[in-house]
């Protein structure tokens, strides 16, 4: 609960505050000793007090002079307000700090009434008001004081300016693709590079194989190359590309999952946050050489933050791109759609899989009953699965598949004897009327060259 001290203060209180300034300590350490506000000290002293603002027409807060301070990692905000905030909420409401950068530690919340003579005036015959005198009133403030920590500590901060500065230096215009040539195209292109893991580490010593930071960059790489080259086959009209899908291993500076969960990880997070930034962009690019791209976040349950970061970096990065679009949405799940196909995506950690189907089914009623294919891509088990529901001979059901990961076992998989998935990129090639013609796979086996 907020702390309120009384505006009056006893009269052996006062001669020790005036006793205190003789002797020269200042009204800051007065009122820290006494636990007052500094107001209430220089009234005391019979000093005039800081200026109270005059109340807002809409009640809203004025900044005091002290403001807001940064020291590292803490922070305080002090404002005055003439509205009391009833609770902390409505305390980080009133100070306009950014709560995605800081959260409060602790707050107090002080009250004092201030002196002061309001005109008084009358109406007269003639319709004119006509001061008449001064009257005494009481001004009631109340101040904010707010003990600030940091959530995104600065080396991240830090990365993320550079890179924003980066793509502000950079931004280019790259040419489109010839779209007189893809305009006869029914085919679209599915990139699925599931399960990344940038910056998770595994030991061949304790788990059989080797991942870190740059096994996992030269992997999404030779990945994304192999795929495009089933593409050319194919003059695809235009590719999805799905970004997260647990495309990090962690979300933060403490090496934890989103939901806190210690993992193995190679490397600061600054440093993996921009090495998948780049790796994305570098894919992006590529894939927008032969046709449009549609860029979209798939928040898994590794990286829900940092991956949505990192789509919106290349949101960023190719914003002078019409033939790119990137989707930032923060939704759990997304649709697609393509002729006479209909896809779904989901990371597929807090859903029943079989439950798929009849919410594809709820949500997007309009394409449900104007597509015949019907397809949801999931990954999160690292593993390959698939299974069809409500199959007819004119119609097919849903087919639900969970994709392979590029990522590699680290001890805790190990240990839980989660091995010997098969690690693979894949491709998805759909017809706008056929559904799916080609479901292309690349194993990592044979991309990871230095590691073999």
């Amino acid at each position: 609960m907020p702390r309120r001290h009384p505006a009056t203060v006893p009269a052996d209180e006062v001669a020790t505050i005036r006793q205190l300034r003789a002797e020269g300590v200042s009204i800051s350490e007065i009122a820290r000793r006494h636990q007052r506000d500094r107001n209430t000290i220089r009234r005391y002293l019979g000093q005039p007090a800081d200026p109270a603002p005059e109340p807002p027409a809409d009640g809203r807060v004025r900044e005091a002079a002290d403001g807001f301070k940064v020291d590292g990692d803490r922070a305080e905000r002090v404002f005055v307000t003439h509205r009391m905030p009833k609770n902390e909420q409505e305390a980080i409401e009133a100070s306009g700090i950014d709560t995605n950068v800081w959260r409060v530690h602790k707050f107090e919340v002080t009250t004092w009434q201030v002196a002061m003579k309001v005109a008084a005036y009358e109406r007269t015959e003639g319709g004119t008001s006509q001061k008449t005198g001064e009257a005494p009133h009481l001004e009631q403030c109340w101040r904010v004081w707010l003990d600030l920590r940091r959530i995104l500590p600065q080396p991240f901060l830090d990365a993320g300016e550079a890179l924003l500065a980066r793509i502000e230096r950079h931004a280019p215009k790259y040419p489109a693709p010839k779209v007189s040539l893809l305009a006869k195209s029914p085919y679209l292109c599915v990139l699925g590079l599931f399960d990344a893991h940038f910056g998770k580490l595994a030991w061949s010593k304790e788990v059989g194989e080797d991942y870190d930071l740059k096994i996992a960059e030269r992997i999404f790489s030779e990945a994304i190359a192999e795929l495009l080259g089933v593409a050319a086959q194919y003059k695809v009209s235009r590719f999805a590309f799905p970004i997260g899908n647990d495309f990090y291993q962690i979300d933060g500076p403490r090496n934890t999952t989103t939901a806190g969960t210690i993992v193995d990880t190679d490397g600061r997070y600054a440093k993996i946050i921009e090495a998948g930034e780049m790796a994305l962009i570098r894919g992006v690019e590529r894939a927008a050489a032969s046709a449009p791209v549609d860029v979209f976040y798939l928040p898994g349950n590794h990286d829900k933050i940092a991956s949505w970061h990192a789509t919106r970096a290349v949101r960023y990065w190719f914003r002078n791109c019409p033939h790119v679009q990137v989707d930032v949405e923060p939704t759990t799940r997304k649709y697609v759609r393509h002729g006479e196909c209909l896809l779904g995506f989901i990371h597929g950690n807090d859903v029943r899989l079989k439950d798929l189907p009849n919410l594809m089914a709820s949500e997007r009623r309009r394409d449900w009953g104007e597509t015949r294919h019907r397809e949801w891509l999931a990954g999160h088990i690292h593993r390959r699965t698939q299974f069809e529901t409500m199959p007819v001979e004119e119609t097919r059901g849903v087919v639900v598949r969970t994709l392979s990961a590029l990522t590699g076992t680290d001890s805790w998989h190990y240990d839980k004897t989660f091995v010997n998935c098969q690690r693979a990129a894949e491709a998805f090639f759909y017809h706008e009327r056929h559904g799916l013609v080609l479901h292309a796979t690349v194993p990592v086996t044979g991309l990871d060259t230095e590691a073999n």
